[in-house]
């Protein structure tokens, strides 16, 4: 895989999510999704269309989210170094707090369970400015959110426009 097929992905990956607090690592996207041999198993997913114009959007738009992730993710990575958890603490505890099957540590102080709730108070934050810029940058590159996710989503199912997207970033 290309860097540039994996970049896309990440960013791809983060802008989709709610928020990167739902899951400890962003979900990514290697390839277009393959139709599994029997028509049966997959339910048809609607043809996209896009036109150049808006693929040249896409990419513009894309190129400006990933340096805000790029940004935002410096930014969580230096608050959580400047916190006083180490970040595989901050991991077990905000782990155990987003998932129900996760068991918390035994051993949290309340010191520690107040630095993580401030520090994800702060992160939360972080995040939210993020997807504002991320927000803006799409539309100022002339697509609303809806469409650009339409897009997004379109590209990792369908090679041809992959292949399109791909001349577009290079």
């Amino acid at each position: 895989m290309t860097g540039t097929r994996r970049n896309l992905s990440i960013i791809l990956a983060g802008f989709l999510a709610v928020s990167m607090f739902a899951a400890p690592a962003f979900a990514q996207f290697d390839e277009p999704q393959q139709a599994p041999d029997d028509p049966m198993q997959q339910p048809e997913a609607p043809q996209v269309e896009v036109d150049s114009n808006e693929l040249d959007q896409f990419a513009g738009a894309m190129n400006e989210v990933q340096e805000i992730q790029i940004d935002s993710q410096s930014q969580i990575e230096a608050q959580i170094e400047d916190s006083e958890l180490d970040q595989q603490r901050f991991q077990e505890i905000h782990s155990a707090s987003i998932n129900p099957q996760v068991e918390a540590p035994e051993d949290i102080s309340d010191v520690e369970q107040s630095e993580y709730d401030n520090l994800l108070d702060e992160l939360v934050e972080v995040e939210q400015e993020a997807q504002q810029e991320m927000q803006a940058a799409v539309q100022d590159a002339g697509l609303d959110v809806e469409r650009f996710n339409e897009i997004a989503t379109a590209i990792q199912q369908d090679d041809e426009l992959w292949q399109r997207l791909q001349e577009r970033m290079e």
